[in-house]
């Protein structure tokens, strides 16, 4: 079901669990616009000048739960897809990790095409970029956790390969 909440940055506007924008004072909702490196944004008005926001943003800010560490400001979009701006699709990174988790679905990198799992948990996955798009994690780091033993940052999670 989608929900409402307001844009408290920009009063008479409100966003939706879904990714969407509305003016609340006209019932209009706004159009998404993409700029050159693909961020979906909405233009919207306070004090009578024009404010660009990323949507992604606006809807974290809004439908995912604070994270107290400050440097957890930027959101992923866990399957990669950055017009997908749905709550369940994103995830609070440091900007550094946002930038690379962006950039690693433009490449072929290292990878495991072959069933995995948490260690700890026990929960399976098809391959390392399944495990990567359902937790927001580096896939290069999941590989090296396969390879090592080592924990996967952020969550600290550690994988194997499925025999």
């Amino acid at each position: 079901m989608e929900t409402w909440l307001e844009i408290f940055e920009f009063p008479g506007y409100s966003v939706s669990s879904w990714g969407r924008v509305r003016n609340e004072r006209t019932g209009r909702v706004l159009t998404l616009l993409r700029n050159q490196n693909g961020v979906t944004h909405v233009g919207m008005n306070r004090n009578g000048l024009q404010h660009k926001r990323g949507v992604a943003k606006l809807v974290a800010k809004r439908f995912l739960r604070h994270t107290t560490l400050d440097d957890f400001d930027t959101p992923i979009h866990l399957n990669g897809d950055r017009s997908d701006n749905q709550a369940s699709n994103l995830a609070w990174r440091p900007k550094w990790f946002a930038d690379t988790y962006t950039r690693q679905w433009n490449f072929y990198g290292a990878r495991i095409d072959q069933p995995i799992r948490d260690i700890d948990s026990g929960e399976s996955y098809v391959d390392s970029t399944d495990a990567a798009k359902t937790h927001g994690l580096l896939e290069r780091d999941i590989v090296q956790s396969i390879l090592t033993g080592v924990k996967v940052f952020p969550t600290l999670q550690r994988f194997e390969i499925i025999e």
